[in-house]
């Protein structure tokens, strides 16, 4: 019997230990990084607010998940499922939640998923457009580093161009794998499937190649999902691309916009370029939502632009580009949260 997959229930005790770890790894990275980038920790720089950029910067952030929610509903529309932007809204900021309580983003991805079917979308159908929605994003910015390390060496961070350097050779080995794995894809198939076949039953080369078989078949949903986009026709596939450069651009400059509300300037296109870094690493750290690692980064990065008022600015950054999200979305999973225990107290009741 297939076991149904929902969310853990309201009370249960994992939601404590999942809070808990995002909250001390968040004031970990809010504190000690930039203590260490040389910031003073100081409330006093709250007097120095701009409150037109403060306003512009709630303005952004909204207009950022409004983007993200418009590409999941162009997604699903692509699949004749329709969706409201109400819904879509909702969702989104229900994965921020989940991704913010998880190492990398891969609970955000379930939560997704396990909603749309929830809209009564098939869930090869939420799969799908769960998986190109994700990693729709990583395969836009991963070229942004050799293009950028080669064409625009002046506009890129002092302190951050031997990284770029090394994340541009990154990219342009991923990407000519994916080439690779595409044309030569049944060939590696048929090699797996004989390996996993002839493999004694217990050992560790049984369990690497089985691994290994594990993400073959993830890369094959993930070729899937995309083969689907050459279906939506050129006009869909167009927006979604449009929808999430726009979404990353709108996101991304949350850097430099909050940097304004302490009358500090950040380079625009540095500020860009930089937190695409922090995107790409982000998607692989171990800490919720990148906590640590993100402040790090835009730390470094712009100490020199925002020593004055450098603790604030990371802090507001943060809470505009993800803790605001988090806490929203938060409040909506508690929501949809009593809502499904209702659902499972009527089933019961009927049941009974």
């Amino acid at each position: 019997m297939k076991r149904e997959i929902t969310f853990p229930a309201l009370k249960d005790k994992h939601w404590v230990y999942l809070i808990s770890f995002f909250v001390i790894m968040s004031l970990l990275g809010l504190s000690i990084v930039p203590l260490l980038a040389g910031f003073r920790i100081t409330l006093v720089d709250l007097n120095n607010i701009h409150i037109p950029w403060l306003i512009s910067c709630f303005c952004v952030a909204f207009l950022a998940i409004c983007l993200d929610a418009w590409r999941l509903k162009v997604l699903l529309a692509s699949h004749s499922e329709r969706l409201g932007i109400r819904e879509s809204i909702k969702i989104v900021l229900i994965y921020a939640f989940f991704s913010a309580m998880t190492p990398t983003s891969f609970g955000g991805e379930f939560s997704m998923a396990y909603l749309l079917t929830r809209q009564k979308v098939p869930s090869g159908t939420a799969v799908s457009s769960t998986l190109t929605r994700s990693l729709l994003p990583l395969i836009i910015i991963l070229p942004v580093f050799p293009i950028a390390t080669i064409l625009l060496p002046g506009i890129l961070p002092r302190r951050l161009f031997h990284y770029f350097r090394v994340l541009a050779l990154f990219s342009v080995i991923i990407i000519a794998g994916l080439i690779f794995l595409r044309l030569e894809r049944r060939r590696f198939g048929d090699l797996l499937n004989k390996k996993l076949k002839g493999l004694p039953e217990k050992g560790m080369k049984r369990f690497s190649w089985r691994i290994i078989g594990k993400v073959w078949t993830f890369y094959g949903e993930v070729e899937n999902a995309f083969r689907d986009m050459v279906t939506y026709g050129w006009f869909n596939n167009v927006l979604i691309i449009l929808l999430t450069i726009a979404h990353l651009f709108t996101l991304y400059s949350l850097g430099p916009l909050t940097a304004l509300v302490f009358g500090l300037h950040v380079p625009y296109f540095k500020g860009i370029l930089t937190l695409c870094m922090v995107h790409l690493i982000v998607y692989i750290t171990p800490t919720p939502s990148g906590s640590g690692v993100a402040e790090a980064v835009f730390s470094v990065a712009f100490s020199h632009f925002i020593e004055t008022s450098g603790f604030m600015v990371v802090a507001f950054w943060r809470f505009f580009s993800e803790y605001g999200r988090v806490i929203t979305g938060g409040l909506f999973t508690i929501l949809e949260l009593k809502k499904i225990g209702r659902e499972r107290e009527e089933t019961t009741g009927t049941e009974g």
